[in-house]
């Protein structure tokens, strides 16, 4: 709904706040009074493209600001989350309009592309006016209208739902058809690296193991020199470490008595001849170890080589080809099975199209019938709207089946014949702005429990009428504002008498400048001005008692 509007610096405004009621409201004033300038404010605050020029004589620039409250519109909620914008209770448009310079927009204190206001007005406010471009016009609208009037959502999920599994099962067949001699080249290529693979039978840790071994066995040679020349340094040489060690303890023993340090050199060189003799068993058992194998070198290397040029040629570490074996061996595996796979593929299709088509028949019989009963109740209205002999019908045909989508089989258009007598055609081509206006009101008293925007504004609807039908139309308007937010500009007493709160739209001039007020007349200022749409020069007894009896409280 909305609640306030703030215009500053627009056309003849200077600056304006006005606050909205739920219910319904009627803006007059005299011709040339302004009373446009409402509406082009909030089609502007609402994304439509604006002139510059229109800014006010002398200001450099306008701003136009619109508060809706969005606690019962769930999708402006839905909206915003989507965007990444603050959702609270309210939301805010704003639209700043800089002379020359760059203009700006805003929901929600967030700078936004004009198209994101354009997108998100859709949900929050319908102008119905005779040359605005409407919703009700769109397809897609006309479609939506019909489905909430009708109650088809719980069906229209289905058919979403079937519409996407035959789309999903269609696609993943047409990607295999495509495959075709690509898959067989592919499973060919598998096939030889698989057994590539299978040859060298990489094992966890084997790479590591061989790289290990292969420094051991190259280096065989250089370790049983270096083991002899160190057992020779150590006890085999004359005189060897170990001699000259057993020499010197010898030596110390014959004066360790007189010093106690001696005692604990000795005992420091016995000990260093235990660990010679364990370095000589250990040194005499690698001997041992040591395998002089050319023939066992000479494969080592070869698997290493094998283990590299197989990394290299996959583009791996040596010791992730284990997994790029499983790898190859899972899309093989998937890629042999492709004929059971087409085989069910197929099946899938036909069984989805068929789930699909099931569906969007119960849809479109239901769309059928929901659309007669509208189109009847749409027609007796238009009638009362003085469209004497006027007819609505709902056409509901079967597209193409290149043309059906996730929202069924059906192209849903709305069809008026504003005389009797003359064919129906389609509701964008009716060439009268004033019988559009009244079919849109009609249609939108009819859907007004089903229609997800809150507030609705009609800019003279009631133009080329007159007497009772004029009547008729502001109690239709009364009766739409039960449910939603209505905002009416009008020039017929018989329109602005049903308001609910009455705004009148004034021009004075001070100081050689023009300004637009808009203010809100209660009591006899409200009967005055009822008076004076009633017509006469003069405002006399008799229409002020008029206009009174006509007041709708």
């Amino acid at each position: 709904m909305l609640e306030t509007l703030d215009i500053k610096n627009w056309v003849l405004v200077k600056q304006l706040s006005l606050e909205f009621q739920p219910n319904m409201t009627v803006l007059t004033g005299e011709t040339g009074a302004g009373k446009s300038i409402l509406i082009d404010a909030l089609n502007i605050v609402l994304g439509a493209a604006v002139d510059k020029i229109r800014i006010r004589y002398g200001e450099e620039r306008a701003e136009i600001t619109a508060c809706f409250d969005i606690q019962q519109n769930s999708k402006v909620k839905e909206f915003l989350l989507n965007h990444q914008l603050e959702a609270q209770e309210d939301c805010i448009l704003r639209r700043i309009l800089v002379r020359n310079g760059r203009s700006r927009c805003y929901i929600n204190n967030t700078v936004v592309p004009r198209a994101l206001l354009v997108e998100i007005g859709e949900y929050l406010l319908h102008i119905h006016g005779q040359h605005a471009h409407q919703s009700l016009l769109k397809a897609t609208y006309q479609r939506s209208l019909l489905d909430a009037w009708g109650g088809h959502q719980g069906l229209l999920k289905k058919v979403s739902q079937t519409f996407k599994q035959w789309q999903q099962h269609q696609q993943a067949l047409t990607t295999l058809q495509q495959q075709g001699e690509e898959r067989l080249d592919r499973i060919d290529l598998l096939i030889f690296q698989a057994q590539e693979l299978a040859n060298l039978n990489p094992q966890a840790g084997e790479f590591e193991q061989l790289s290990q071994e292969q420094k051991q066995l190259a280096n065989a040679e250089q370790v049983l020199t270096i083991c002899q020349q160190s057992l020779d340094l150590l006890s085999d040489q004359q005189p060897s470490a170990h001699q000259k060690i057993l020499q010197t303890v010898g030596l110390l023993t014959e004066i360790k008595n007189l010093y106690p340090i001696l005692s604990e050199v000795t005992n420091l060189l016995n000990e260093a001849l235990i660990q010679i003799e364990e370095a000589e068993g250990s040194l005499i058992d690698l001997q041992g170890q040591v395998d002089l194998d050319p023939k066992r070198l000479q494969q080592v290397d070869q698997q290493l080589m094998d283990y590299l040029s197989l990394s290299k040629k996959f583009r791996c570490e040596p010791e992730q080809l284990i997994e790029k074996q499983e790898e190859i061996n899972n899309e093989l595996a998937l890629l042999e099975n492709t004929d059971e796979q087409l085989a069910y593929l197929q099946q899938a299709v036909k069984e989805s199209y068929l789930d699909y088509q099931q569906q969007a028949k119960k849809l479109s019989q239901k769309r059928q019938k929901s659309a007669k009963k509208l189109a009847q109740i749409i027609t007796q209205s238009i009638q009362e709207l003085s469209m004497q002999g006027g007819v609505f019908e709902i056409s509901c045909q079967t597209v193409d089946n290149h043309k059906i989508s996730a929202l069924g089989t059906d192209q849903i258009q709305f069809l008026v014949s504003a005389n009797a007598g003359q064919p129906v055609q389609p509701l964008n081509k009716v060439a009268s702005g004033g019988e559009l206006s009244r079919i849109s009101l009609a249609i939108q008293v009819a859907s007004a429990d089903y229609n997800p925007v809150a507030t609705l504004i009609f800019d003279e609807v009631d133009v080329g009428i007159g007497g009772g039908v004029a009547e008729i139309v502001g109690q239709r308007l009364r009766e739409l504002a039960q449910f939603k937010q209505v905002l009416c500009v009008t020039h017929l007493p018989q329109v602005a008498s049903q308001g609910h709160q009455h705004w009148m739209v004034a021009k004075s001039t001070q100081q050689k400048q023009t300004t637009t007020h808009i203010t809100p007349v209660t009591g006899k200022q409200r009967i005055k001005e009822i008076a004076r749409m009633l017509g006469g020069i003069e405002i006399t007894k008799q229409s002020l008692a008029h206009a009174e009896e006509m007041m709708v409280l």
